[in-house]
């Protein structure tokens, strides 16, 4: 009983933490536009043909990324948070908020595996969009250790790697099903 009462919690923290960001989300529209304009005329230069379900995922991913952006750094203050945690597994705490935290980083990444491998083809090879996703990840929390807007922990970038594996997974059985009923129907 004591573990669904955690995870309950838990769950409250997640939503709470996820209301308090939505504030950064027109402003990420209003980019993600943008960039996905530059993004068609870059690729109308090079003759690709665009699909309008591409340039709507292009659309989201950029928006995605903005938030990105926001949520790890922009919306921290420089000299906030300062060290370093390299034991693995050591933000899964016995509170409710360090399990949230653990769980959104989880989910942070989730959109990464799913849309990039449709904006740029090369990710749908696993095994780059995986090495993208742990490049990017350790930028980030290099990035938030020299501002001191983060922690640079380790669990960060495990668990935003896990969440672009699951994202990857959702990306190839959306693939395989679609491809399936596109040849059948």
């Amino acid at each position: 009983m004591k573990g669904l009462f955690i995870m309950s919690d838990t769950f409250a923290c997640m939503f709470k933490d996820i209301k308090a960001i939505l504030v950064y989300y027109p402003s990420a529209i209003i980019i993600g536009f943008g960039l996905t304009i530059l993004f068609i005329l870059i690729h109308k230069k090079e003759h690709w043909r665009l699909g309008k379900g591409r340039t709507v995922i292009a659309f989201l991913f950029f928006s995605y990324v903005i938030m990105v952006l926001y949520i790890t750094y922009f919306s921290r203050e420089p000299g906030s948070r300062i060290g370093i945690d390299l034991q693995i597994f050591g933000t899964w705490g016995q509170r409710a908020q360090s399990k949230a935290y653990f769980l959104e980083n989880i989910l942070l990444f989730i959109p990464f595996g799913c849309c990039f491998p449709i904006v740029w083809r090369r990710m749908r090879n696993p095994f780059f969009l995986l090495l993208t996703a742990g490049v990017i990840s350790v930028s980030i929390e290099l990035s938030q250790y020299i501002t001191r807007r983060g922690y640079c922990q380790i669990d960060d970038v495990i668990t935003n790697i896990f969440g672009a594996f699951i994202g990857c997974l959702i990306y190839w059985t959306a693939y395989f099903i679609l491809s399936k009923v596109i040849r059948n129907g």
